[in-house]
């Protein structure tokens, strides 16, 4: 992972010793107005989703470590699928979206897959493949990882089930 200028903060989750970092300056902020187009073709905007947790994944086809990582958010999604309060948001970045959603299809993927529909706030996405951003129920970055990464680990279970708890 790469270190940002201001430094990491380190997080304990639930007391599992599991490492969750993140830039102070991205923590401190509230993610701006983010657009998305989904698969309907309607437009959410991510700073509107006060009160669910959201789980944002950029990724393209052509990244290898993206589509290997795939596998275990689409658990971490089906773990949390009946939950109105946890959303999560498969970003590809390719002009190509229906190649994409053949390849969801193939593999039985269950996620959606969402496309940027105007600027990205930088403390959500810096141009590295694959990121992850976790925004908590007040629209505050609380998880970036700027690289590979298995969501199927317990310690993002307890993440989002202490996001989904929190007020």
């Amino acid at each position: 992972m790469r270190l940002k200028k201001y430094g990491l903060i380190f997080a304990l989750i639930l007391g599992l010793g599991a490492n969750v970092w993140a830039d102070p300056a991205d923590t401190a902020k509230l993610v701006a107005r983010f657009e998305l187009k989904g698969p309907d073709k309607l437009t959410i905007d991510i700073a509107k989703q006060r009160g669910k947790v959201v789980f944002v994944n950029f990724w393209s086809m052509a990244c290898i470590p993206c589509r290997q990582e795939m596998p275990s958010i689409n658990m971490l999604k089906e773990y949390y699928n009946i939950n109105a309060d946890v959303m999560f948001c498969s970003i590809c970045l390719d002009d190509d979206v229906a190649a994409a959603n053949a390849y969801f299809k193939e593999k039985g993927y269950t996620l959606k897959i969402y496309t940027v529909d105007g600027p990205v706030p930088e403390n959500v996405f810096h141009g590295e493949l694959p990121t992850t951003a976790i925004i908590d129920k007040r629209g505050r970055v609380v998880f970036l990882k700027e690289e590979k990464e298995d969501y199927g680990d317990i310690k993002f279970i307890n993440l989002i089930e202490r996001l989904r708890n929190d007020p």
